[in-house]
Formats: structure tokens, C-alpha cells, sequence
């Protein structure tokens, strides 16, 4: 609208009412405005009625006094017509004459017929209430006029009751009357509705009552009209609407004449206007379009009876507007660029020239000079938070500074501390006062949640880690909160006591971790009997304002509140009396006045005076007034348990709450609050749902007004809001659920997709497993997808399922999806038993008789793929089922066998990637892919390692034992994708896992190699054929770099060693500070590289 809105504002404004196209303004133009704009309607009427009578050869008589009534209507419409122009109209009316009256301030319309014999009075309302328009979903259907009083001659023609009704209609029209504006109750208060039309009342029920006393009631000509009419607002003080008077216009008109005429008249008007935008420039073409568009529309419904005038006024407009339309089009179509095939020189393009890249090429191709030996390596390696016990120590930015240098040993170190050390921290900080240890857990959890949402995104078991550590950061601050406030004890936990139960877990430590935080969960549950700290209803239990009536200070901030708004009230209704005696006097001098310029003055000084309501600060009800001065100073340590508590089920869990998210400001922003809001940075505070009397359309009143009027109750509705996501925090919450963090998806060309139901629960049938065959594609066997479906149907089931499958070999264990489906069954906790000792799902586990079970079936799979290694996944699903049976079992006697049948499975795993590794290096062709077989079997032979520490001590006993899980490292990192986006999903989540397993190992490879540093030599000598190992053996670079290790190889003949270099970490191995038979990482990861040779891996020999 900008741009129209810079040319002929009134005539713009106009076309809006009489065409009502597409695009219409959401806010009203001003008084100002809106009055030009009635008297710009009236205008073009008028001269469309002129021009009109002209072109037709047989013009009606009618017509002159129409155009005399529109000529006296706009005139009325320029200022607020007074008693002497309205006496003078009437004193000049003739039989046959009409005039129209707008009675603004009443909403009413009055039309006056004369007659030989009497004259009539037509009412009707000028403007359809919002609620009218707004409750139908088409056009309002109205009849017009509504009563008619007709007056005999005798008495409508007697100068003195023509000066009494000019009088009358004079003040009505002026005087805004409390009777007749629109109410709303806002805040228990009535308060005028500003934005709705008034009640007419006042003229079609008490005028109309006296005309009766002096004439009687008719039945007038009436017309039915069905009225489009909008209420459009958007964030405005008013409302637009269409104007009242274009329809006092139109019902004067066809009340007046031959229905035809009016319709033949109406294309003429719409015409008329339709050239005068035209020929406007800041009209837009897509308002001259819809303009156009309205005209025709309204010449097709009177086709038939259309005067060829009028047509031919029509016509010329239309050509008029096209035209213009047209001359823009082109205008837009020159401005695109054209494209000319024929003009480029193609065979130019193709030869390529580089003109500064001679003397470069040349010496390349002479060779460059050596350089020598490499400077001494240093290696750089961040500080680590190993060990740290004091959680303030990650507060304040610490963690994620830590996360910023090296992400994944940032977070596994945090995830150590949160697991072994935290409940220690927490109980000695339950009876400290001097430290605020709610402020460091909430700190740790928001940079935790940060750092691991962005870094845990391809393996769901490191987001089942992450999520089984929010819940324990979160335990550790309900704890802290309750010690500060006991009151908090009462309220429910909000917190599911089965929100762990989706989640993937398979080590004892997270296994006892996630018991305790679910047993912990369970108690506060039981404990709750006072609802939700996050309840919606303001009661005598709800937490604010248990919390405020033990509290001294709240009550005095409450107290101090109403002092200062009282003293506010009486200031305000000193005000008002000033301001009504104001009104009154000038009022007077109004009356006494004999000009009329310094009468109306002297009115519209007095009808302008105006003054600001005073609003109540507080709520008028006792218990929302208490919860309100609670929200101001909420203690910090419930509005950190309140954010955190928010954060977690709503952010993490996917909770939801329904109704609707507009609001009108927080506490922090209610002017007269403000000066005692205290600690409101947090995440969770309270919003209205209302706009207070201050910030809405009904902050001041006009004068004269009342007390009650002017001193209004506190119009804004509190309720908890937050602020971060722009939602309302009142409520229970709706099905939160960590099942996200827990599962694993099918990739979307797996032939087992059909199945992703099976995978991600339990509760389906084998009914419904063999009533979805039909689903199955042909490349899997209907038994296959049966024993597929069926192997979580039954939670109790899942692993006597996993047991018999291995005995009957139905399943493809080969692929990739067997392998995520045993892992989901296996890692998935599923519910807690009442005494909480067991997990209902994995009783088995505990059961010696079925782990030997297990065992040996594990051991019959392995015996039957021992000589292919295209079983890779094969003998890595039975591992992952024994490293998860080890977590469990407590036979020792079953922990030996366990270890046995593991360390069988590495000495397979590892005779294949020393296979795989041959191929490598004697093959030309199909590198790529046995460069990522290498990879993962490098991943499967780790994983025989990925137990509890416990185990893992008791499988490192023999310095065979660690041969594998060093070589294997080394190859992993050898072979592994130069880009870290690059490898597939599959091998993206195994990375992951052996990851975690490095670093849970490093320092038992530390304390190994100290005791025996020759097992590195061994290592080594597995992957380097030619290495011969110096006398001095392996030393650790220091404590800051204790992740490398170092040594010397032997001399040679000429004196002349290597210096080896090499991360236990991450299995990187440097000669004299250059990697081992390939190009460095930085090479061939960067995008030269990448671009000109792809993911080859830069190895030479």
C-alpha cells in the first residue's frame, strides 16, 4: 500500500470502499482522513450523477434531485453539520426533494422525503456491529431504511418544529453519548468499545418515538442488500471498515429510483472512478486489474438492459486502464536481459591460457631442493578435565571452552564426572550456604545440552548417554532446590519416573545410573500431593502462594505495592475532578457564544479533553495478587529448577501444551511493577494474556467521566510464560518422551523398512507380523520377514527370540539391519520392576543357565563363519550380545566363558583385517571399498574390547592380548575416511562408538605400557614389517600430551635412527613427524585435494 498510498490519498481510499478489492488496509486512516475520504465519495458520486444525466438522452427528472441531495450530503460531510445549515436544508426543501443525513456519533442514518402533503423521516443504521460481520462467513444481509414515521405538511413545514428536529439531529450528531457507544467488560470493569460501531438507539428508537407523537408510522419502499463489509486490524488502535457513508449513498439512490437505473448508474460510477485511477501513477497495476475486473462484473449481471452510453463510458475506461497496464508490462519485459545464443564465441572459450603459471610449472617439473629432516614434533593436545570433582570447576563457560578444543573428550570427561562423582559434590553442597550450586549444575546442564545436541547426531546410543546425563544434572539440582526450599518437595517432579526407559544403554555403570536416577524419580512421585509447580490455577496449595505466606519480605513488597498505587488513585481523582469542572465551564461559555466559530471551538475543545485511566497494579483477586508479587521476586533457585524443568521436557522430551501463544508482555515490561521485579533473567516468568488499560485502546477516557470509569481494576490476565520460546509454560505437560534418543531408523533403501515398526517397539502381534506379509518384498523370504517382525513382539521375549533366531538361522545376519535389530533388543532398558533390582526386559541376563545358552549359540555362529570374512556383521552381533550379557551376569564362572568366546572373536576379526589389510596393499583396483572394509573390520575387531573396566582388566592379561587393540587402532586410523561427513551412516556410528572406547581404554593402555612397553613393539611389528625397536623402549610425552608415546628405532649401519611418535588415542602413528606411508590429514582432507582426486586416500609406498 506504501506506494499508493504517495498519490491521491482520498481517491485511493475511496476505490477501497466502492470496489473492495483483494488487498484492503488492516488499520483505520485517522479521522482526518476518514472524513476527507467521505467527502471525496460523496464528490464522485455527485459528479458521476451529473455526467450521467448528460449522456442519457431521456434522463429521468428524478436525477436533478439527486444530485441536489448529494450536493447538500457532502456538504454535511465537511465539518459536522450544525443547526443552521441543517434548518436551512429543510426550510429549502421542495415536494420531490431528498435529503440524506449521517448522524456519526449515533451510527445512524436519517433520509428525508418530502411530499405535497407530508413529510418522511427513514431511519436505518449507518454501520453493522463487528460482531455481526464477523459471525458470518459471506455478505451480511440487511433491509433498508428500518422505520419510517411520516409527518403531515402541516406540522413538518412549521418553523418551529423544523428548528426543534435540526436541533435535535445537530446534537445528536456531535455529542458522543455514554448510552450509545459500545461497552466491553475488560478486568470486572465497563469500559467503552471504541473499535465497534454505536447503538443507534437514540434515533431509531427515541427520535423515531417522538416523530410518532406528531405523525404515525409507514411502510417506506424498502430494499434488500446484501453488504460486504469487513473488521480488518492488525496491531492497530482501529479497525478498518467500510464506510458508512457510501452505503447512505447507495440506499438513498435505490430507495430513490427504478432498480435498473440504480444499476446502470453504478457501472457508470464504477467507470468514472475506474478513469480517474488510471490515470493516477501511484495506483499499482494489480489494483487497476481487480478495479477493471469488479466493473465488469457488475455490466455482466445488467448485460441485457445496459444503455449503449454507458457501455461506450465503460469501454473507454477499460481501454483506458489496459493501455496503461500494457505500457507497464512492457516496461518490466525490457528490463530482463536477453540471452543470445548466437552471439558467443565458443570456440574461443574452450582454450584455456595461464599466462603467470609458467615459471611455477618449471619448477615443479626440475624438482625442489631437500629441505632436510623434519623439525622435532610437538604435538598439540588440549588440557583435559579428567578426574574433576568440583563442578564449578565447568561452570561459567569452562565446559564449553573445553568442547570448543576437542569435542568428544570434552564431553566423555564431563559424562565420567556426572557419573562418578556428582552425587558426592551434591550432598556436600546440600548443608553449604557460602556457594550457589543451582546456579553451577544449571550452568553445566545448559552448556552440556548445547555442546552434545550439536556433537551426538549420528549413533542413538551416545544421545541415550546424553540423555541419561541431563536427567542426572537435573536430579542433582531438584535435590539442591529441595534443600533450599522444602516446599518444593511437595510438588510433582514433572518428570516422568519412565522417561529412561526408551533409552540405549549397555554399560553397568550407565545401567545402576539410570536405576538410581528412575528410583530417585519414583520417590519424589510418591511424595507429591500438592500437583504441579507449573499449574494454571491459582489456589490456596499452588506453590506461589504457599511460598508467599511464609514469606515476610514477599508480604511487605505486596504491601508496599498498594501504598504506592493508592496514593497513584487519589492523585488520579484529583485529576478528574479538575478535568470535569474543565469540561463543565467551557461548556457554558460554549452556550453563551454567539459566533459560530467561537462556539465550535469552544466544543471541539471540550469534546477533545480526555484523561488516562489509572490501572489497579495487582490483581483484584487475593490468591492472583499474592502468586503476582511471588513472580516478581521468585527465588533463584526455583527459577533455575522452573527453566531447567522447562527445558528439558519441552526442548528435549518433545512435550507439548496446547492453546493459544499471544501475549502482551511479561511482568518485567508492566511499568507499574517494574521497580520491584527481582532476578527475572530466567527462562520461565509470567505473561498476560490481556493487554493491560495502559498499553491498550482504553487507556484514557473522555471527559466528562466517573470514578469508576477512570480507576479500573488490573486488566491483565498472568500466566507463566516462556520466554525463550514464546509459549505458555502453564499446565501439565503432554506426552514427553526421550524415544528419540533411543532408537534407530531403518535407511529409507533397506529392504526391511517395511518392518521400522517392529524395530521401534514391542506391543506389536505375530498376527500383525503375518497379516503385513504382503508388505515383503520379494528379496526377503516371507520367513525371514516373519522371524524379522517377531523378534521384539513381546517385551518379556525379546531375547529367548534373539537366542532361538541364532540356533535357527532364519535371519541374513550379514546385514546391516540384523545387526541394529538385536541391538535395539539388547540395549534397550524398557521398564523398572517395582523393587527396582531388575530390568523387566533383561531378567534372562541374570540367569546363569541362560547366558551359558547364550554363549554357546554365540560360539556355534562364530565356529560356522570362522572362515568367511563377508560375516563381519555376523560375528559383531553376537559380540555386542555378549558385551551386554557381561554388564549383567554376575557368575564369574559365566564372566570367564564370556571372555573366552570374546577373545576367539578378536583372533577372527583380527586374522580378517590382516587379510582385508593384504588385499589392501596388492590390489589396484576396487581400493575404495576394501579401504572401507578395512575400516570396519578394524571397528569390529575394537569392539571385542567394548566392556565394562572390570572385564576389560581381566582381557588385557597377557601381552597377546593387547596386540589387536593397538593394531587394529592404527589401521583404523589409516584407513578411515579423510572427510568426516563422507563414510557411510553404518560406519558414522560405529566411529562413534569406538571413540568413546578409546578413551575409556587410554588409561589402561597407559598403565600397561608402563608396566611392559615391549607390548608396543609387538603391536607394531604387526603392522610395520621392518620396524626394529630401539633399547630404550616407549616413554609418555608428559602429562599434558599423556596420550602419546614415543621411542627410537635402531640404529643402522650408519648410526642412523627414526624417531616414532604415537597416539594411543587415536592410533596415529608419525616416522620423524610425518605419517606412516600415507599423505598427512591436512592434505587430503582439503579442498584442492578433494576436489581433484576425491576420497582417495593419499597412501604411497
Amino acid at each position: 500500500m506504501s506506494s499508493e498510498s504517495s498519490g491521491d490519498e482520498t481517491l485511493l481510499n475511496s476505490v477501497y470502499h466502492v470496489f473492495l478489492p483483494p488487498k484492503l488496509p488492516q488499520k483505520s486512516p485517522g479521522e482526518d482522513i476518514e472524513r476527507r475520504t467521505n467527502y471525496r465519495l460523496a464528490l464522485l458520486t455527485l459528479e458521476a450523477s451529473n455526467e450521467y444525466r448528460k449522456i442519457l438522452t431521456n434522463a429521468p427528472v428524478q436525477w436533478i434531485r439527486l444530485s441536489i441531495m448529494l450536493s447538500r450530503f457532502a456538504q454535511s460531510l465537511v465539518n459536522p453539520f450544525d443547526e443552521p445549515m441543517l434548518e436551512r436544508h429543510m426550510m429549502d426543501m421542495r415536494p420531490g426533494d431528498i435529503l440524506s443525513l449521517h448522524i456519526r456519533e449515533q451510527n445512524a442514518a436519517v433520509i428525508i422525503r418530502k411530499t405535497p402533503s407530508s413529510t418522511t423521516f427513514e431511519i436505518f443504521e449507518a454501520q453493522a456491529p463487528n460482531s455481526s460481520v464477523m459471525s458470518i462467513a459471506g455478505k451480511l444481509v440487511r433491509q433498508f431504511p428500518g422505520p419510517a414515521i411520516e409527518v403531515p405538511s402541516s406540522t413538518a413545514n412549521d418553523i418551529g418544529f423544523i428548528s426543534e428536529i435540526a436541533n435535535f439531529l445537530a446534537q445528536m450528531n456531535a455529542d458522543v453519548l455514554d448510552g450509545a457507544i459500545a461497552k466491553t467488560t475488560k478486568a470486572g470493569a465497563k469500559v467503552a468499545e471504541v473499535r465497534d460501531a454505536a447503538d443507534p438507539h437514540y434515533i431509531s428508537q427515541l427520535f423515531t418515538g417522538i416523530l410518532r407523537g406528531l405523525g404515525k408510522e409507514i411502510e417506506p419502499h424498502r430494499v434488500v442488500k446484501r453488504i460486504a463489509d469487513e473488521v480488518l486490524w492488525d496491531s492497530a488502535y482501529l479497525p478498518w471498515r467500510r464506510s458508512p457513508v457510501w452505503l447512505i449513498i447507495r440506499v438513498a439512490l435505490q430507495t430513490s429510483i427504478d432498480p435498473a437505473e440504480y444499476k446502470h448508474f453504478m457501472v457508470y460510477l464504477h467507470a468514472h472512478i475506474l478513469s480517474l485511477s488510471a490515470g493516477d501513477p501511484s495506483f499499482s497495476s494489480d489494483l487497476l486489474a481487480a478495479m477493471r475486473m469488479k466493473m465488469a462484473r457488475r455490466m455482466l449481471k445488467v448485460k441485457d438492459t445496459l444503455p449503449d452510453c454507458i457501455v461506450k463510458a465503460a469501454k473507454e475506461a477499460s481501454g483506458q486502464t489496459e493501455t496503461i497496464l500494457q505500457r507497464r508490462w512492457n516496461a518490466v519485459q525490457n528490463q530482463v536481459p536477453r540471452f543470445g545464443p548466437l552471439e558467443l564465441d565458443l570456440k574461443n572459450s574452450i582454450i584455456q591460457t595461464l599466462p603467470n603459471s609458467r615459471a611455477y610449472l618449471d619448477q615443479v617439473l626440475r624438482g625442489r631442493p631437500n629441505r632436510g629432516k623434519p623439525p622435532p614434533f610437538e604435538p598439540n593436545t588440549a588440557t583435559r578435565l579428567v578426574g574433576v570433582s568440583d563442578f564449578s570447576e565447568f561452570a561459567e563457560g569452562a565446559l564449553a571452552r573445553s568442547y570448543d578444543l576437542h569435542k568428544h573428550i570434552a564431553l566423555f570427561d564431563f559424562e565420567n564426572a556426572v557419573h562418578n562423582h556428582l552425587s558426592r559434590w551434591v550432598a556436600n553442597h546440600l548443608v553449604q550456604d557460602s556457594t550457589n550450586p543451582c546456579a553451577v549444575v544449571s550452568s553445566c546442564l545448559d552448556q552440556y545440552i548445547n555442546a552434545a545436541l550439536a556433537c551426538y547426531t549420528h549413533d542413538a546410543a551416545d544421545s541415550s548417554i546424553m540423555a541419561l546425563t541431563i536427567i542426572e544434572l537435573w536430579v542433582a539440582l531438584d535435590r539442591l532446590a529441595i534443600s533450599r526450599h522444602r516446599i518444593l518437595r511437595d510438588y510433582s517432579p514433572e518428570i516422568p519416573e519412565n522417561i529412561l526407559e526408551p533409552l540405549l544403554l549397555r554399560s553397568s555403570l550407565h545401567l545402576e545410573r539410570a536405576r538410581a536416577m528412575q528410583m530417585y524419580l519414583r520417590q519424589r512421585h510418591k511424595g507429591a500431593t500438592h500437583g504441579s509447580v507449573f499449574s494454571s490455577k491459582i489456589n490456596k496449595l499452588c506453590l506461589q502462594v504457599r511460598f508467599f505466606r511464609q514469606s515476610l519480605s514477599l508480604q511487605e513488597t505486596k504491601s508496599e505495592i498498594e501504598r504506592d498505587a493508592t496514593h497513584k488513585r487519589e492523585q488520579k481523582l484529583r485529576e478528574l475532578q479538575n478535568l470535569n469542572s474543565e469540561h463543565n465551564r467551557l461548556k457554558q461559555r460554549a452556550e453563551t457564544q454567539k459566533k459560530k466559530c467561537g462556539k465550535c471551538k469552544l466544543n471541539k475543545q471540550a469534546n477533545s479533553m480526555s484523561i488516562a485511566v489509572h490501572e489497579w497494579p495487582l490483581p483484584p483477586g487475593q490468591l492472583d495478587a499474592e502468586a503476582v508479587v511471588f513472580e516478581l521476586q521468585c527465588p533463584e533457585e526455583l527459577n533455575i529448577w522452573r527453566a531447567n524443568t522447562q527445558r528439558v521436557l519441552c526442548d528435549l522430551a518433545g512435550a507439548t501444551r496446547g492453546g493459544e501463544i499471544t501475549h502482551h508482555g511479561t511482568i518485567a515490561k508492566y511499568d507499574a511493577l517494574k521497580r520491584w521485579a527481582r532476578g527475572l533473567k530466567y527462562r520461565i516468568t509470567v505473561a498476560s494474556s490481556t493487554k493491560s488499560f495502559t498499553k491498550s485502546h482504553y487507556s484514557s477516557t473522555k471527559i466528562p467521566s466517573t470514578r469508576n470509569s477512570v480507576c479500573v481494576n488490573n486488566g491483565l490476565n498472568f500466566k507463566l510464560f516462556d520466554i525463550d520460546k514464546s509459549t505458555w509454560a502453564s499446565g501439565s505437560f503432554a506426552n514427553p518422551s526421550f524415544s528419540k534418543f533411543g532408537k534407530f531408523i531403518l535407511p529409507k533403501s533397506s529392504l526391511y523398512r517395511h518392518l521400522q515398526y517392529s524395530l521401534e517397539g514391542t506391543t506389536h502381534t505375530s498376527n500383525q507380523i503375518i497379516a503385513n506379509q504382503s508388505d515383503c518384498p520379494r528379496e526377503i523370504s516371507l520367513h525371514e520377514h516373519y522371524a524379522f517382525g517377531a523378534l521384539r513382539s513381546g517385551p518379556r521375549l525379546q531375547w529367548m527370540n534373539m537366542v532361538r533366531g541364532l540356533e535357527e538361522n532364519v535371519l541374513t545376519y550379514s546385514r546391516e539391519e540384523i545387526f541394529i535389530l538385536h541391538t535395539q533388543a539388547a540395549w534397550q532398558l524398557g521398564p523398572l520392576s517395582q523393587d527396582g533390582e531388575d530390568r523387566e526386559w533383561h531378567i534372562e541376563l541374570d540367569e546363569s543357565e541362560f547366558g551359558r545358552l547364550l554363549i554357546r549359540q554365540a560360539s556355534r555362529v562364530l565356529d560356522r563363519v570362522r572362515n568367511n570374512w563377508l560375516e563381519s556383521t555376523t560375528v559383531h552381533t553376537v559380540v555386542m550380545l555378549i558385551a551386554r550379557l557381561l554388564s549383567s551376569i554376575i557368575d564369574t564362572n559365566v564372566q570367564q566363558e564370556a571372555h573366552s568366546f570374546l577373545r576367539d572373536a578378536r583372533d577372527v576379526t583380527f586374522k580378517w583385517l590382516e587379510e582385508l589389510l593384504r588385499k589392501l596393499q596388492n590390489t589396484e583396483t576396487e581400493s575404495d571399498d576394501f579401504r572401507q572394509r578395512t575400516c570396519e573390520m578394524a571397528l569390529i575387531c575394537r569392539s571385542t574390547y567394548d566392556v565394562d573396566y572390570s572385564h576389560l582388566t581381566s582381557m588385557l592379561r597377557d601381552p597377546a592380548d593387547w596386540i589387536a587393540l593397538i593394531a587394529s587402532s592404527i589401521i583404523l586410523h589409516d584407513n578411515r575416511p579423510p572427510e568426516p561427513q563422507s563414510p557411510p551412516p553404518h560406519l558414522q556410528t560405529l566411529l562413534c562408538r569406538d571413540r568413546r572406547l578409546a578413551l575409556k581404554t587410554l588409561p589402561i593402555l597407559l598403565n600397561g605400557i608402563q608396566r611392559n612397553p615391549r607390548i608396543l613393539d609387538f603391536a607394531l611389528s604387526r603392522y610395520w614389517n621392518s620396524y626394529s625397536p630401539g633399547r630404550q623402549g616407549w616413554t609418555a610425552l608428559g602429562r599434558q600430551s599423556a596420550q602419546w608415546v614415543t621411542t627410537n628405532t635402531a640404529e643402522d649401519g650408519a648410526g642412523d635412527f627414526q624417531r616414532v611418535h604415537l597416539n594411543i588415542l587415536e592410533g596415529r602413528l608419525l616416522i620423524d613427524g610425518q605419517p606412516f606411508g600415507r599423505l598427512p590429514l591436512e592434505y587430503v582432507s582439503h579442498p584442492t585435494y578433494v576436489r581433484l582426486f576425491g576420497q582417495a586416500s593419499g597412501t604411497f609406498t
